[in-house]
C-alpha cells in the first residue's frame, strides 16, 4: 500500500512537472507572438510603459491583479492595445476643421435661364411669332445665345 502510495506521487509530481513546463512553453510562445504583433510590447523602452497603463486600463475594467497576472493569450493584448487606443483617441479634444466653400454645383441638362432673361427671350419669340420677320428671328436667337453663355 505505502509502495502504491509512493508511485502514485511520484506519477503526479512527473504530471505537475510537465504541465508546469508545457504551460512555461505556452507563456514563451505567446510572448514572442506578442512581441512580434505588438511593437510596444518589443520595444523595450516602451515596453514598461505599455505594460502600466495595460495593467491601469484593465483595473479601469474591473481586473484584481491575480486576473491580470494570469493573462497569457496574446491575442487578449493586442484587443487590449486597441482598447487603449480608442480610449485615448476619444478622450483627445476634437478639433475644429477648417470648411473650405464648396465649389458650385452644376446640374446636368440644358442650364436654367434667370426668370427676367426667360421672359425677354419668350416675349422676342412671341414677336417673332407675331410678325414673322427675319430682324425678329435674328433678335431672338441672339438673346437666347448670349442669356445662355
Amino acid at each position: 500500500m505505502r509502495q502504491q502510495r509512493e508511485s502514485f506521487n511520484k506519477l503526479r509530481s512527473q504530471s505537475e512537472a510537465l504541465k508546469a513546463q508545457q504551460y512555461n512553453q505556452y507563456i514563451e510562445e505567446q510572448r514572442t507572438l506578442a512581441a512580434t504583433k505588438i511593437p510596444e510590447y518589443s520595444d523595450p523602452n516602451k515596453a514598461v510603459t505599455f505594460k502600466t497603463q495595460m495593467k491601469q486600463s484593465l483595473s479601469e475594467y474591473g481586473f484584481n491583479e491575480q486576473e491580470i497576472g494570469s493573462l497569457a493569450d496574446h491575442r487578449f493584448l493586442m484587443v487590449l492595445r486597441d482598447a487603449m487606443g480608442y480610449r485615448a483617441s476619444k478622450a483627445a479634444p476634437v478639433t475644429n476643421k477648417k470648411v473650405t466653400t464648396a465649389p458650385r454645383v452644376i446640374k446636368s441638362g440644358t442650364p436654367k435661364m434667370e426668370d427676367s432673361k426667360r421672359a425677354t427671350v419668350k416675349q422676342k419669340i412671341g414677336r417673332l411669332r407675331k410678325s414673322g420677320k427675319l430682324n425678329d428671328a435674328h433678335s431672338a436667337i441672339l438673346e437666347i445665345i448670349s442669356k445662355n453663355k
